[in-house]
């Protein structure tokens, strides 16, 4: 499980290094327990895989960012290194 700050910094290396596609994440409290809401991306066919990354990347930074409670839950992340 991740802070806000571990995810969006793991968000950024992904990005950077066009690592993998965020396919989305969930919110748990301390102990665990899963939280709604979660997101999730759908890579678009339209997009080489590259720009699936940094649009992956882009949506689940701004839905920790949109979060008013960020800092007190933890995050986990969803990915697939797999060409899409």
């Amino acid at each position: 499980m991740l802070t806000a700050p571990q995810a969006l910094q793991i968000l950024n290396c992904i990005s950077q290094e066009h690592y993998a596609v965020v396919l989305g994440g969930d919110i748990c409290d301390a102990h665990c327990r899963y939280l709604m809401p979660n997101w999730h991306y759908t890579p678009d066919d339209s997009f080489n895989r590259d720009e699936n990354i940094q649009r992956s990347c882009e949506y689940a930074r701004s839905f920790i960012q949109s979060l008013p409670y960020k800092h007190e839950v933890f995050f986990i992340l969803v990915l697939s290194t797999d060409n899409l």
